[in-house]
Parts: structure tokens; C-alpha cells; sequence
């Protein structure tokens, strides 16, 4: 009877999907975007019931490795690296092991990125490198006769880098704009 063993393996897969799947991971359709991947060439795959992990595609990328800090937020500094997507189509999502001259760092994780765009992951933090956000502000007059007060902001980044080499920092800050319709901020 064909719907019977059809209606059987719909039941098997709903129960490893009941399961769930391991950390970090999800299933590969999604309302982010519909792509049919194709892979590069045949694979075996056990029918044990469990959840197996198949390689698609490989790809070649160069990373850029920078740091990052947010030091209005956290003075901490974070290792990241950025690729440009190299398939004609999004990565799936899920967790990404990252080797470092063939050693295992960590595992970071990889977002939905549209093809062509840039795939970013922070690999942890830092401590080599410190950073401290000194503020400052100095009150002056202002207008025709001076009589309003304008408050002159400082704001002083400082970097030690006890690393062996020279590294490339992006410091995210907010910067304050004055609002459409307004002239003073």
C-alpha cells in the first residue's frame, strides 16, 4: 500500500523534527529566502533516524580580520572577521567552526547574508588590546549677546595594543544629529 508507506515516513520525519535540532542550527527552509541547493556531488546519507550534517558546497574567501569596540558600551575589544559571501546563494544558517592555521579557535555563528554581501563573526574578545573612553565638556556662551549656554562635548578614545604587530580597530560610536526641523542639538 503506497500511502501507507508514505503516510509512515511523513510520521518518521515529523518525530526528528519533533526532536529539534542541535544547537545553533535550524531547518534550511525559511521565509528569509528560497534557494534550492544543488550539491557539488553525491553523499551518503545513513537512515538511522538522527539528524547528519552534509556538505553542499565549498567555496574560496579571503578574511579580513579586524577588532571592534563600542567603548560607550564595553570596553571590551572583539576579534572579527569578515568574508564576502562566495556562492551565488545565502549561506544557511546555523553554527560555523573557525580554524586558525589548521587549529580549532571557536564556533562563531553565520547569519542570513544575501549573496554578494558580507558575512561577519566575532570570534570572542581580546585582551591584549585596551581601550578607554574619557569625556569631557566645556560650557561657553552663545547667541547675539550671549545669553544662552552651549555645552562643547569631548570625547577621547585611547587604545593600548600589547599585541606583537599592528592591528586595525573600527571604534563604533554615536555621534549626536541634529533632528530634521531643529537647529540646535
Amino acid at each position: 500500500d503506497v500511502l501507507a508507506v508514505i503516510n509512515k515516513a511523513v510520521q518518521s520525519a515529523g518525530r526528528v523534527e519533533r526532536r529539534g535540532l542541535p544547537s545553533g542550527c535550524r531547518w534550511a527552509w525559511s521565509e528569509d529566502y528560497d534557494y534550492a541547493y544543488a550539491a557539488e556531488t553525491t553523499v551518503d546519507v545513513p537512515s538511522d533516524g538522527d539528524i547528519h550534517s552534509v556538505p553542499l558546497l565549498t567555496g574560496k574567501a579571503t578574511p579580513r580580520a579586524f577588532y571592534v569596540v563600542v567603548p560607550r558600551e564595553s570596553t571590551d575589544v572583539f576579534r572579527t572577521i569578515r568574508v564576502e559571501n562566495p556562492f551565488a546563494a545565502p549561506p544557511l544558517e546555523g553554527p560555523a567552526d573557525i580554524y586558525k592555521d589548521g587549529d580549532f579557535l571557536l564556533t562563531s555563528a553565520v547569519k542570513f547574508t544575501p549573496p554578494g554581501a558580507a558575512i561577519e563573526l566575532g570570534l570572542g574578545v581580546e585582551q591584549r588590546i585596551k581601550v578607554s573612553r574619557n569625556t569631557s565638556f566645556r560650557e561657553d556662551a552663545a547667541g547675539l549677546i550671549g545669553g544662552s549656554r552651549a555645552l562643547d562635548h569631548h570625547i577621547n578614545i585611547e587604545v593600548a595594543n600589547n599585541t606583537s604587530g599592528a592591528v586595525e580597530l573600527e571604534a563604533r560610536e554615536r555621534i549626536p544629529v541634529v533632528p530634521e526641523g531643529e537647529e540646535e542639538i
